[in-house]
């Protein structure tokens, strides 16, 4: 059997889904896999800050925690010799305290210096049952969504974001608000938990209201507290990026190594394996398909792609392309079949100085303040009253050279000389925030909120091609299916699992999705063939029993001329051949 041979696959898209989606379809008897990518870097919403200065931490501009649970993206770091780091360890995060900006910029709720004091206040402030009831629903989020683990460890794949999700028993809560979910596991939906809590994590994580999302949204916003919260935050040394371009350079000369569940590892390649072949700065506008069924791709540059393609995954946010007379399942272009929904815009801004306790409405003095805390979130009280959605401590200096020092400060206030001669003498440090915000923090901005911010060190970073999450709202859930070609080519949209819900991990387990779907898929054609050439293997030899058997069945030619015997040409006296000469003959 000649067999066929094996397929070409394009992955738009060089982010964690792309990556994760490349990782594991390199084992599956690929010809040519090819990753494009439409920007000049891989990583998509993962970035990390390059300080000239090596003494400073790598502070994430994106995508910035896992949590232990999240098992893909740690097996992955794993597997790629990556070091993790709980964000509870790290020398510079302060005192490690969580504050809640309330009404009139006053915080509403702060931790305390001892754990039974932060009890106190949590019970005081949120209620017991309350809390109680969070924590189980975050816990149960964790339980249900590693059943899909398990799932897809059977070998399952979905060719929907519902039937993903129901595996789990979380189809339902993408169609209803965070509100309605808040109500019933609150009884209340304006109780503090929710208009606080809840409402700080997901300003924090999705830049966003509460409310008005998506329930399951908020579910993955609060997962984290019910996994210890900060003790169970995990980072990664150098930045996520490294596992985007970890999972996409890795040799493909490296034996594979199995990973927990029997499979192979995503990040580790096997000998024969198809590399990843990246392609940058290469945007694709239009996928259509030839009379055969094979995709062809064609770029913002007016090229196609060198190759024809057998399957396509588009591991990337639906394109916003120009509006046409033509209805989107009518379009030879089945990028249209992608639907895009609005992505909310973050900006990030980080900035040396220290946070001013009289802006908070305390008196207390600046180095004490800050070095309490580590996270201020938003609550709704707060309003638009402030222009951070939270802020978070990512850094500690001992005024390097960077820094003005105690004798020429770059501030005429005598408490930013005070606070620089204490960082410099030890007795205190320079922090680091990070600010996420709904637009572009200026330095008007932050003059009120930070004491002695140094301008000419702030890094600011915009997420707003297309932004930084889908905005969350109750919706019905789109296929990864697009498209299904005459031959059985697929073109698969992982990435649709965001409009229910963004995390690395959630891409992560959606790009497995559609890796599993191609394997079964090609298993299917290679199915399909193989009964095909039996089938014509067969018919050929039916064929060829009915001609013998026709042969058999003919008269014999005789071999004698006509009207002859055998015994003709005889002579006398003489016998034909097998006649036995009788006496007196």
């Amino acid at each position: 059997m000649s067999g066929i041979p094996p397929p070409n696959i394009a992955i738009i898209g060089g982010g964690i889904g792309g990556a994760f989606a490349a990782a594991w379809l390199r084992n599956a008897s690929v010809r040519h896999l090819d990753v494009y990518e439409a920007s000049e870097r891989i990583g998509g919403r993962t970035l990390a800050t390059q300080d000239q200065d090596e003494t400073w931490a790598t502070v994430e501009l994106g995508a910035s925690m896992g949590i232990t649970e999240n098992r893909y993206i740690l097996e992955a770091a794993r597997s790629l010799g990556l070091a993790t780091e709980l964000r509870s360890e790290v020398s510079w995060r302060g005192g490690g305290r969580l504050a809640i900006v309330g009404a009139g910029r006053k915080l509403a709720f702060e931790e305390g210096a001892w754990k039974a004091t932060t009890l106190v206040r949590l019970l005081s402030r949120y209620g017991g049952r309350t809390l109680y009831r969070l924590g189980q629903q975050g816990s149960e989020f964790i339980r249900n969504f590693s059943r899909i683990y398990a799932a897809q460890d059977d070998g399952r794949a979905f060719a929907t974001v519902d039937e993903l999700l129901a595996v789990g028993g979380l189809h339902e809560w993408p169609r209803r608000s965070c509100a309605e979910a808040m109500a019933v596991l609150f009884s209340d939906a304006a109780a503090p938990a929710a208009t606080e809590l809840v409402a700080g994590l997901m300003r924090n994580n999705y830049g966003q209201d509460w409310a008005p999302s998506g329930a399951l949204c908020c579910f993955t916003a609060i997962a984290p507290l019910a996994a210890g919260g900060s003790a169970a935050a995990i980072g990664l040394v150098g930045g996520w990026e490294g596992l985007t371009r970890g999972l996409l350079q890795s040799s493909s000369r490296s034996r594979s190594r199995r990973g927990s569940a029997g499979e192979d590892d995503p990040a580790a390649a096997t000998i024969g394996a198809t590399r990843p072949q990246l392609h940058l700065s290469r945007q694709v506008t239009s996928v259509v398909t030839q009379d055969d069924g094979r995709f062809v791709l064609s770029f913002a540059d007016g090229s196609s792609a060198a190759r024809v393609y057998d399957h396509v995954v588009l591991a990337a946010p639906c394109p916003t392309l120009p509006a046409t007379a033509e209805a989107h399942d009518e379009s030879p272009n089945l990028l249209r079949r992608c639907a895009p929904v609005p992505y909310q815009h973050v900006y990030v801004t980080l900035v040396w100085g220290w946070l001013d306790p009289a802006y908070f409405g305390k008196s207390e003095h600046a180095a004490s303040f800050n070095a309490k805390f580590s996270d201020v979130l938003v609550a709704d009280a707060a309003g638009r009253s402030v222009p951070f959605l939270s802020i978070g401590r990512f850094d500690e200096q001992h005024a390097p050279p960077a820094f003005p020092s105690a004798a020429v400060s770059a501030h005429d206030s005598a408490e930013c000389a005070r606070l620089y001669a204490g960082a410099h003498d030890g007795a205190g440090a320079i922090p680091r925030w990070k600010l996420f915000s709904a637009h572009e923090l200026s330095p008007s901005d932050l003059a009120p909120l930070i004491l002695c911010h140094e301008e000419r060190l702030t890094v600011r970073h915009a997420w707003t091609s297309p932004g930084a999450y889908p905005i969350s709202r109750p919706r019905n859930l789109s296929s990864f299916v697009l498209h299904e070609s005459v031959s059985g080519g697929l073109f698969l949209h992982p990435s649709a699992i965001e409009a229910a819900t963004s995390a690395m991990e959630v891409v992560a387990v959606a790009a497995r999705n559609a890796a599993l779907l191609l394997v079964q898929r090609l298993a299917q054609i290679r199915r399909a063939n193989r009964l095909r050439e039996n089938a014509e293997l067969h018919q050929k030899f039916v064929e060829a029993n009915a001609a013998r058997a026709e042969a058999d069945a003919a008269p014999p030619k005789s071999q004698f001329p006509r009207g002859e015997t055998p015994n003709a040409k005889v002579g006398k006296g003489e016998c034909a051949a097998g006649e036995r000469v009788q006496p007196g003959e």
